[in-house]
């Protein structure tokens, strides 16, 4: 899937996958953070760059049911993933 122009947004599923991707991976740092260059596979694994995943927060911040659902969402597949009831640190960029 290409990235999203300036004015459209990357697909919700799309932006889920590659932000809990980016999650996990930083989640099994002990910084708990990854730095631009170390999130650049996990980006290039899914199609997408920094600024489509920052696109998509623009495009969709206003709609807040949206947006809770989507971080309940990202939420509950980094618990899965991490297999914990508890993820930390804080899960929202």
């Amino acid at each position: 899937m290409p990235a999203a122009t300036p004015n459209e947004a990357i697909a919700r599923e799309l932006f889920i996958d590659a932000y809990v991707d980016l999650r996990v991976e930083a989640l099994q740092r002990p910084s708990g953070v990854l730095t631009a260059e170390e999130s650049e596979p996990v980006l290039r694994r899914h199609g997408v760059t920094n600024q489509d995943l920052r696109n998509f927060i623009e495009v969709h911040a206003r709609d807040m049911p949206y947006m809770s659902d989507l971080w309940s969402e990202i939420e509950r597949r980094i618990r899965e993933r991490m297999g914990s009831s508890t993820v930390t640190p804080e899960l929202a960029p």
